[in-house]
């Protein structure tokens, strides 16, 4: 009995057409991981760059409010998360409503390009800051509100202070 020797393999024309098809196919999808790659990297750096500004933004609240003044103008600074810098500039404007300030955080990776900024967060706040329903440090209004504080003079430290309801929503006059 005679065997047909086509049914045991493939031709070799066969095999370089396959190949062909991997080596056109091969480039397109790692090019395609690359991207996918790139594109998680880059929101997760914006998802950080966005916790640097809302803590930045709350820094601003409790240093306002410790002070019993809102700094107005521009500032700029860095500050690390997650083992990287991030620097931010703070821009803080008047709004067409008296004695109300838009705050702007611009947040960028060091080794950014241009100043790119990677997040923006804009936020407001009042500069009524004695009428806000929280006393200055140091006077007491009700049982609710103490400051002990060990410093010898000047204003508290950020951990001394035990001031509530500064979180977005919480009823905060001045909160959008």
């Amino acid at each position: 009995m005679k065997t047909d020797s086509r049914a045991n393999g493939f031709t070799l024309v066969e095999v370089m057409v396959a190949l062909a098809i991997v080596a056109v196919a091969l480039p397109a999808l790692m090019f395609s991981m690359h991207q996918q790659i790139d594109g998680t990297a880059y929101l997760r750096d914006k998802s950080f760059a966005r916790m640097v500004a809302s803590n930045r933004l709350n820094e601003i609240r409790l240093i306002s409010l410790a002070r019993q003044q809102l700094e107005k103008g521009t500032d700029t600074g860095s500050s690390e998360l997650a083992g990287r810098e991030w620097l931010w500039r703070v821009t803080t404007t008047e709004t067409v409503v008296p004695n109300f300030y838009r705050i702007q955080i611009d947040v960028s990776e060091p080794d950014a390009e241009d100043g790119e900024v990677l997040f923006t967060l804009i936020g407001s706040l009042s500069g009524d800051l004695e009428n806000m329903g929280v006393p200055a440090p140091g006077k007491q209004s009700g049982s609710q509100y103490t400051q002990e504080s060990d410093n010898s003079g000047g204003s508290p430290a950020l951990g001394d202070l035990n001031i509530p309801n500064l979180l977005p929503g919480s009823g905060v006059p001045g909160e959008a």
